[in-house]
């Protein structure tokens, strides 16, 4: 919180929500969606770029109470009001193949896989 515009992370890291997104065959990917669950149409939106916190992932009553913009975040579940979700959020791809940022890593966690969330493998 209130760290927008600001250096939080590594400059080679961007991250990206995008929600409209379309795979190289024009179908959706897993978490596209037309529109939100407040009926905004999706969008793709750039978290963090370059290191720097862009936006934070809004529906429209949490942008209204940051005095920011919806961006178009919204999810609904079965029941009660919408909250906040994210479609196909993912990390740009840097100039380091895995291999050479592990040989590189001091320390570390490496992440091979993820149980109980909507994942899909990008090709780059």
């Amino acid at each position: 919180m209130g760290r927008l515009g600001a250096q939080i992370a590594s400059t080679t890291l961007t991250i990206v929500d995008d929600n409209a997104m379309l795979l190289p065959t024009g179908a959706g990917g897993f978490g596209s969606s037309p529109f939100d669950g407040e009926g905004l149409p999706s969008l793709r939106t750039i978290v963090v770029q370059n290191g720097v916190l862009q936006t934070y992932l809004l529906n429209t009553y949490s942008a209204r109470k940051l005095g920011l913009k919806s961006t178009h975040n919204a999810s609904r579940g079965l029941a009660g009001t919408p909250g906040i979700g994210c479609g196909n959020l993912y990390l740009e791809p840097g100039q380091l193949s895995p291999e050479e940022i592990i040989a590189q890593a001091h320390t570390g966690l490496y992440v091979t896989s993820l149980n109980g969330l909507r994942h899909q493998h990008r090709d780059w």
